[in-house]
C-alpha cells in the first residue's frame, strides 16, 4: 500500500519537476534576454524629430489621458510582447 502511494507521488513530482521546472526556467531566460535585447535594438533605431513636434502640438487634455493610461509603458510592453511571441513561435517544443 505505502509502496504504491510512494511510487505514485514520486511519479507525479518527477514529472512536475522535470517538465515544468525546465520549461519555466527556459522561458524565464528567454524573457530576460528578450527584454535586454529589445532595449538595445530600440536604441539603434533612428530618432524621428517630426513625431516630437506632433506630440508637442497636443493639447493638455490629451496629455492628461496619455499620462493617466501610461501610454509610454503600454507601448513598450506591446512591442516586447510582440517580439517575444514572434520568437516563441519559432521555438519547437516537444
Amino acid at each position: 500500500m505505502w509502496g504504491l502511494l510512494r511510487g505514485a507521488l514520486g511519479l507525479i513530482f518527477s514529472s512536475i519537476f522535470t517538465g515544468g521546472a525546465v520549461k519555466f526556467l527556459f522561458l524565464g531566460v528567454i524573457f530576460y534576454l528578450v527584454s535586454i535585447y529589445t532595449e538595445k535594438i530600440i536604441s539603434f533605431l533612428p530618432e524621428i524629430t517630426e513625431i516630437n513636434q506632433v506630440f508637442g502640438d497636443l493639447p493638455s487634455g490629451v496629455w492628461y489621458f496619455i499620462n493617466l493610461f501610461a501610454l509610454d509603458t503600454g507601448i513598450s510592453i506591446i512591442i516586447s510582447a510582440t517580439i517575444t511571441g514572434f520568437l516563441l513561435k519559432r521555438i519547437l517544443f516537444a
